[in-house]
């Protein structure tokens, strides 16, 4: 093995580890606070689950796809990077599949007045939901978004679990499970009941949703123009060296090369950082490797030449509509019109995440043909009238988390508070996972790096 060339002369003072939108939003307060960035993403691109294809001038958003006014901090890192303007109206309408294959629609804009209305929910599941929101303003403080561990007090309990005993079995099967299946990714039964209460608090309130105007992968293009990129090449280790961060990287010819930083923040995958991070101790190394777990996800964009009579922007299957292999169907014709030609439709059809993992190393074709043969329960029409297909896959689509695992958090990121300082982790396992949260692990990671760096300055 060759020794690393070392890199005596750095046009950045701080580096940060992965182009996602942990990432992104490091790099720019980072900048914001005066330090010159260098961000290593080892893929081709920035954005990480942030990808936008455009093909026949149909825009196909491959990962997330918009954002809500509750997103504090990523909309915060928009406004601030004078990105605002990029920002565009997104439909609200979301539709949730009865047992007799009946769709109901709410508009999250209208939430109360819609759940008033519904025939979906009984009155006395209406009632009964009413219990989510005194536990939701009961535990507002807790839910926070750089830190989900101080849910840890009800984290025994699945989401499931917590869900039918709170509310009763119709309130939760009606509602709250497609609630959860839709914004958490996976069924209520495998996620902690703090995931629940996010969501509820995150989501399910009135509220504007939106979009980029350019896809979502346009953020991370504008938002990388404040620091400096470097693509292509992987970070293999980052080591404490007194006071100080060395980073050493694979370089594009293979060659590996090393460089001190003032400070680091990793933003990876967390097996990625528990691998990069030497200074880890053994139990946090082990609790990022093994104990994170994830959702996979793989998904059919159909491009139809005729929109179908679906009003919805986002349709939600549920366990006792018989049509859970599928967790959503997005018409991103419905969302944001302005982006799909005028008189056609795109429909993305979401498998679960257990189908998911069965489909995944299939080919194209097999995963096109059971996707929407599953998908005309949700969109009745979108086997007919298509234009082209095209397959995503996500073999780590988001964090996805487990009664128990906001407690151990906790534990990770008490004995981070004494170990970290010029060395930092962001990424979306702190949180229910999604771009806001992990945006705000990023501004959270560099708001605690320019303390240790200005502290030791200072002392």
């Amino acid at each position: 093995m060759t020794e690393p060339t070392i890199t005596s002369t750095q046009s950045a003072d701080v580096a940060v580890v992965g182009g996602g939108a942990a990432g992104l939003a490091a790099a720019f307060r980072l900048q914001q606070a005066g330090y010159r960035v260098r961000l290593f993403e080892r893929g081709d691109r920035l954005g990480g689950r942030m990808r936008t294809l455009h093909r026949d001038g149909f825009l196909i958003e491959e990962g997330a796809t918009q954002l809500v006014r509750s997103y504090r901090s990523v909309l915060g890192v928009i406004n601030d990077a004078g990105l605002a303007g990029e920002l565009v109206p997104a439909s609200s309408n979301l539709g949730m599949l009865d047992p007799a294959g009946t769709t109901h629609n709410f508009e999250i804009e209208h939430i109360h007045r819609d759940l008033a209305r519904t025939r979906l929910i009984s009155f006395r599941g209406k009632l009964a939901l009413s219990k989510i929101a005194v536990d939701v303003i009961r535990n507002r403080k807790r839910r926070d978004v750089e830190d989900l561990s101080k849910l840890s007090g009800i984290d025994h309990l699945s989401a499931e679990q917590y869900g039918r005993q709170r509310l009763g079995d119709k309130a939760f099967d009606h509602f709250v499970d497609p609630v959860v299946r839709g914004f958490v990714g996976t069924a209520p039964a495998n996620v902690s009941a703090a995931c629940m209460l996010y969501v509820f608090g995150t989501f399910m309130s009135k509220q504007k949703f939106l979009a980029l105007r350019g896809g979502m992968s346009s953020y991370a293009d504008l938002l990388s123009r404040h620091f400096e990129v470097t693509l292509g090449e992987q970070v293999v280790s980052v080591d404490k060296r007194g006071h100080a961060a060395e980073l050493t990287w694979r370089d594009a010819d293979g060659g590996d090369r090393t460089a001190s930083f003032q400070g680091v923040v990793i933003a990876t995958l967390p097996k990625q950082a528990a691998e990069i991070h030497t200074g880890l101790d053994p139990w946090r190394r082990a609790f990022l490797a093994n104990d994170v777990g994830n959702a996979t996800i793989t998904a059919v964009h159909v491009a139809m030449d005729r929109i179908p009579d679906v009003p919805a922007s986002m349709v939600y299957a549920t366990g006792h509509s018989h049509s859970d292999a599928l967790l959503a169907a997005s018409l991103e014709h419905n969302k944001v019109p302005h982006r799909i030609p005028p008189g056609k439709a795109l429909v993305t059809l979401y498998a679960s995440s257990d189908w998911s993992r069965k489909l995944i190393d299939q080919d194209d074709e097999l995963i096109t043909k059971r996707l929407i043969e599953a998908g005309t329960a949700l969109v009745p029409g979108v086997a007919d009238h298509t234009l082209f297909t095209h397959v995503t896959r996500w073999p780590y689509s988001w964090m996805q988390s487990r009664p128990g695992y906001w407690k151990g958090m906790g534990e990770f990121n008490a004995r981070g508070r004494s170990e970290d300082s010029v060395i930092q982790l962001a990424g979306d396992y702190f949180c229910t996972s999604n771009i806001n949260t992990a945006s705000a692990s990023g501004e959270r990671a560099a708001r605690d790096l320019v303390a240790a760096l200005r502290g030791a300055r200072n002392g």
